[in-house]
């Protein structure tokens, strides 16, 4: 971004000071600074002045008066990057705002996956990504061929983050336990492919399967690659709510013995997570963390299941929901986790239309 001082003359723009003038808005630079009434000059694809620009041309002027200009949003975590490649929701996104996205949080992606481990992910995120082909109809999806897909095709910016799923998944499928040699040096290796391709960093989800199977010991070793190549550890941490002491315990501890910066996703600030962030903070960890802007979260129903009865996978979990035994074992754990979230709304049924004859409370 090319932003001049007050005092630099106008910057010529084909013929003209600027390609376009936003003019005469309360311009909120992000900084923290107050607003200010200036003017925008953009050339090409940059912005080349913001100051009082009074005389300036430009091929188009847009009055901002009675406005605030400010610099597109970044969300740090929404699951939409298949839906900016086409279809009703592809620019949900701009058009509240928002002109820089992360990819893969939760540590959700599908890369470098291909064949059968690859429509076991799919089946496994479609709660969250619907219909979408991920591998832009190849049998393979690569790195570079997953990221490929995107270019020219989406109205905003997309920052790719390594998913640890489909990292994992790659290499050693939804086993349960530590990674042997081969298959961390594997991790590493598909880990170090994703840094190469522009990702910021490692952004994984340690509820969901099969990263809730990982040791701790393995996601030190895969920050110790992010924090080398000066990136982020983003987290959907071990731990909210009751368990939220524990979650952040993890987090501090891998940042720490890693040395990489580390970031909570979607972490509720109240007066125990501040005390443990200022803990944190003091301790000389670099930690950040984002926030829904609501009181709610939404997830997969398989989340109310025991960790057991999630191992494997979305198929592994329906074989288990199939045997009586199984479910009898599932059904006081659930209906625990199930008062642990108060009130739950279904927004997404496919296919469940028998359940409209069910009671409203189900026991």
């Amino acid at each position: 971004m090319g932003v001049r001082n007050r005092t630099a003359p106008p910057v010529q723009a084909g013929g003209m000071d600027f390609d376009v003038l936003v003019r005469g808005g309360d311009v909120v630079d992000g900084t923290g600074a107050p607003r200010t009434a200036l003017d925008v000059g953009i050339a090409g694809d940059r912005l080349a002045a913001v100051d009082r620009l009074a005389g300036a041309g430009a091929a188009r002027v847009i009055d901002a008066g009675g406005l605030v200009v400010a610099p597109g949003f970044i969300d740090v975590h929404v699951h939409s990057e298949l839906a900016r490649l086409g279809g009703p929701d592809q620019l949900a996104g701009v058009l509240d705002g928002v002109t820089t996205e992360l990819m893969s949080p939760d540590g959700f992606g599908w890369a470098p996956l291909d064949g059968e481990r690859l429509r076991q992910v799919r089946d496994y995120l479609h709660v969250f990504y619907g219909g979408h082909d991920p591998a832009g109809g190849r049998h393979r999806t690569s790195v570079a061929g997953y990221l490929a897909q995107f270019a020219g095709r989406v109205p905003g910016n997309l920052v790719p983050q390594a998913p640890h799923l489909a990292i994992r998944v790659a290499a050693m499928g939804w086993e349960p336990g530590a990674p042997d040699p081969g298959q961390l040096a594997a991790m590493r290796a598909h880990l170090a492919e994703w840094l190469d391709a522009g990702a910021v960093g490692l952004a994984a989800g340690l509820e969901y399967q099969p990263s809730a199977l990982s040791p701790t010991a393995e996601l030190v070793e895969l920050c110790r690659v992010v924090a080398a190549a000066g990136g982020v550890y983003a987290t959907h941490q071990r731990g909210y709510g009751a368990r939220l002491a524990a979650g952040c315990a993890e987090t501090f501890h891998v940042a720490r013995a890693a040395g990489v910066r580390a970031h909570v996703s979607h972490l509720a600030v109240d007066e125990a997570a501040a005390g443990h962030l200022a803990e944190a903070a003091a301790s000389g960890l670099d930690v950040t963390f984002d926030m829904y802007p609501y009181a709610a979260a939404c997830t997969h129903l398989l989340m109310l299941l025991p960790g057991w009865a999630q191992a494997g996978g979305h198929e592994a979990s329906l074989a288990r929901l199939a045997g009586p035994a199984d479910r009898a074992r599932m059904r006081e754990r659930a209906a625990a986790a199930l008062g642990e979230r108060g009130e739950v709304v279904l927004s997404c049924v496919e296919g469940g239309e028998a359940l409209a004859d069910l009671p409203e409370v189900v026991r």
